[in-house]
């Protein structure tokens, strides 16, 4: 490869990586990254530049903030201190002069009231002079205490921008168990380092996930949150369709093909998926690239299949990987994990429901998948 061919691919990683590719040339790009290795390795060596680079930004920006709140800090704790020491030093220096006095002249009522008046005036003096330093000093506290505060925000900036800044790309997934099982799409998820679930419906939802299992051959992927403020999704609505459903059948999904959830409908236009295959159907439902791993419901809220691609260069074809082919999968690959991973109802809870109804008790389980 040339130096003018080198420059020409370098230029493509770039707008991949920072998805400012259309979608055709971003789903032929993605073919070319799975049959080529040295190909892949590029981008993720690309990524891990981008990453370090990003980071070591911020940490340089990091470092000088915490070096100016040092710096602001240091003359505050030697006025402290300074302060602390002249009050013990004046205390000493009035004990030792007058105390003898007092215990001298204790037998005479006069120079007894007379001292005692002086020490009360003295003391009271001096616990208002104390009471004024304590003043100053809990306004400088209060003073660090916000600069701490200020220091650990930006902290807390700097870490979501440095993820941002590694972000591969983004697809759906959704709930299979509320215990914390998902699927998506396994081309999502493969190669990645960390992968986060976000959801819009609930503000500040957002939890770290791991791969508990994954297919390349059926484009299957199930996920397992892995956070300790995790509890439970709560109980699942739809249930899982284990066999087929009709040609010309009406369909929904819900997907993240943006930073919003958006719903989608169309039909089963075709029970067999691109070139024939057996694993998919073709659905009549535009997508993006966003829409991966999303879900697939029939009119009565039955999971019947899961977002899997786009025909390149045709509007409103996509495929979606069967619900029946997800539960074989399951069930030759993870027997033993099988009832943890599934935990869906029976039947369907949303049967005969209007479609407003059936997406507001979905929308809560279907999340944005994040890879890094």
């Amino acid at each position: 490869m040339n130096i003018e061919e080198q420059l020409r691919l370098w230029d493509k990683i770039e707008r991949y990586v920072e998805g400012k590719m259309k979608t055709e040339e971003y789903l032929a790009f993605e073919k070319e990254i799975a049959s080529n290795s040295e190909l892949a390795q590029q981008i993720a060596d690309y990524q891990a530049l981008r990453t370090s680079l990003d980071l070591l930004k911020e940490r340089r920006q990091l470092r000088a903030k915490l070096d100016r709140f040092h710096a602001e800090i240091a003359p505050v704790e030697q006025q402290a201190a300074l302060k602390v020491y002249k009050n013990k030093d004046t205390w000493r220096t009035y004990t030792s002069k007058y105390l003898p006095t007092i215990a001298v002249a204790a037998s005479v009522a006069l120079i007894t009231v007379l001292s005692t008046l002086f020490t009360l005036g003295y003391l009271k003096s001096m616990e208002r002079s104390q009471q004024s330093n304590l003043k100053l000093l809990r306004r400088e506290l209060d003073q660090i205490k916000r600069d701490i505060k200020s220091t650990k925000d930006t902290l807390n900036r700097a870490i979501p921008r440095a993820m941002a800044a590694s972000q591969r790309f983004e697809g759906t997934c959704f709930a299979i168990s509320e215990k914390g099982y998902l699927i998506t799409s396994y081309h999502l998820v493969a190669k990645a380092d960390s992968v986060f679930i976000e959801s819009t419906t609930q503000p500040g939802l957002r939890y770290k996930v791991e791969l508990a299992f994954g297919d390349e051959r059926t484009d299957l992927a199930v996920l397992k949150v892995a956070d300790s403020t995790f509890h439970e999704f709560g109980r699942i609505p739809y249930t899982l369709k284990k066999g087929t459903v009709d040609l010309g059948e009406e369909i929904f999904t819900l997907a993240y093909p943006k930073n919003d959830i958006v719903y989608g409908e169309g039909s089963i236009s075709a029970r067999t998926g691109f070139e024939g295959d057996s694993v998919a159907y073709q659905i009549s439902i535009p997508v993006n690239p966003g829409n991966s791993g999303g879900p697939v419901f029939d009119t009565n809220g039955n999971l019947i299949g899961v977002v899997s691609g786009k025909l390149s260069g045709a509007e409103g074809v996509a495929f979606a990987l069967k619900s029946s082919v997800i539960w074989r999968t399951l069930k030759d690959s993870v027997p033993n994990k099988l009832d943890k991973m599934f935990d869906l109802p029976k039947q369907s809870k949303l049967a005969g429901q209007k479609r407003t109804v059936q997406l507001k008790k979905i929308q809560d389980y279907v999340f944005q998948v994040k890879v890094y």
